[in-house]
Formats: structure tokens, sequence, C-alpha cells
């Protein structure tokens, strides 16, 4: 016969298992990260790109679609695909010419800059075709050109860098990354996002845990709910941490474009 007790128990099983679940997915994406920074760590270098026409372009395949009840006219963008491809040339590395050679998209790491490049279209015509039932298609390129700063991780060997072996990637080629910004900062900031993300699920679960066992009776009700949220939850926000910690590279970045 199922008692409150034992109807409780379960329940809290059940909550826990989801969030476990969903910490163990947490923890191994957080344990990529550690082994990506260290490799970052001890290939990454800052640099300015003195010769490339271009150095390296990252293309973006979107489709758009007008965003419906939106207070103003939006276009909401989500990405098909995306290449990086290096072509070659040459960095400074404080006093020294580095030489990059031109390598295919397996062996391109090339990062997306923070904002998308300009779209090339009026808004009003891009609209337009959005608000059609298959939407407007587009292929944006990110460029990274001769005078820019930059920052690249590989393996420096004399006067040339050459693709390093990743540890988090097995069974695909080494690469080179080109980065508008350090990557070494950015996997640290998405470690600390991840750390805080486990520690979030864990101890919501046992706050809750520990209402539902010692509070006052008053509050079972309370508890319940807590964890019905719990479990409903952690599914969704586990989703959204390990997109948040997706190396750039293979980002799923969705952004908007809005009337001015």
């Amino acid at each position: 016969m199922l008692t409150p007790e034992l109807m409780g128990a379960l329940a809290l099983a059940v909550m826990w298992t989801a969030t476990l679940l969903i910490v163990a997915v947490s923890w191994g994406d957080l344990e990529k990260l550690l082994r990506r920074k260290s490799r970052l760590d001890a290939t990454t270098f800052a640099a300015r790109i003195i010769r490339g026409a271009p150095l390296a372009e990252l293309e973006v395949s979107e489709v758009g679609r007008a965003k419906p009840r939106a207070k103003r006219q939006t276009i909401l963008f989500h990405p098909r695909w995306q290449r990086g491809h290096i072509e070659g040339g040459a960095v400074a590395i404080g006093d020294r010419s580095i030489e990059i050679p031109p390598l295919d998209p397996a062996a391109s790491e090339v990062w997306p800059r923070a904002a998308a490049p300009d779209p090339g279209a009026s808004f009003d015509d891009a609209y337009r075709e959005a608000s059609r039932t298959k939407g407007i298609s587009r292929t944006v390129k990110h460029v990274y050109r001769e005078g820019e700063a930059i920052f690249v991780s590989g393996e420096l060997r004399g006067e040339t860098l050459f693709p390093a072996p990743d540890p988090t990637r097995p069974g695909e080629a080494p690469t080179l990354v080109i980065a508008p910004i350090d990557p070494r900062d950015w996997y640290a900031r998405k470690i600390a996002l991840s750390f805080a993300g486990i520690a979030g699920f864990l101890g919501s679960a046992a706050a809750v845990t520990a209402l539902a066992l010692f509070a006052d009776p008053a509050w079972v009700n309370g508890a319940a709910l807590l964890g019905i949220a719990q479990f409903l939850g952690a599914q969704p926000l586990g989703v959204a941490l390990r997109d948040a910690v997706r190396a750039p590279d293979r980002a799923i970045v969705h952004h908007d474009w809005s009337a001015v």
C-alpha cells in the first residue's frame, strides 16, 4: 500500500535521479572544459596579423524568420551550419614573425566575432522575405584581415604555427585556433559557469529534500511544489548550460535583427 511517506520517498528518488543525470552530463562537459583550457594555456599567443588576404574566415549559414508578436519588427536568425578555414599568412608574436600555413576546415578552428557582420541588405527587404514560410537564407562571414589583433593557438615549431591535437575531441584532426578574444579567458568563464550550474542543481535538490524531511508539516505542500519545479526544470536548464559552454566554433548562436 502506498502511504504518504512512501509516495514522498519515491518522488524524492525521481527528482534526484533526474538531477543526478543532468549533473553527470554537466560534469562531463566541465571535465572537457578543464582539459581544453589546459591545452590552451600552453599553446595560446597574442598576435597581430601582418600578412593574409585574409588570414582566416568563418562562414555561417543562417535562416531568419520574422519574430511574431514582437514590440517592433524583428528577425530571429538560427544557424544551419558554420565552417571555418585558414587561408594562411603570417602573424607577429612579440618581435617574431610566425608563418601560418593554409589549412582545410577540419584543421581550422575559427571563432566568430562578438557581433554578427553587417548583413549587407536593407532591413525592410529582409523582413518581407523573413515573413514568408521558408524565411530568409543568408551566409555571413567573419573575416580576419591584415593589421588586426587576434589570439592564435597551435603547436609552435620554429617559425611556423601548426595545428595542435585536442584531447577533448578524440578521433578528430589537430586544429589551429584563430580567435578575436583570449580563448583562455573564455574557457575560464565557462568553467566558472559550469561549476556554478552543477552546484545550483545539487544545492536546490538538497534544499528541497531538507524541506521535505525536516521542515514543519505545514511546508509539505510547498516542498512538493518545489520538487516538481526541480524535476521539470532540471532538463531544460541542463540543456541551456550545455549550450552555453559549447566551444564558439560549434556554438548554436541565435541573434536578432530589429528595425531601428
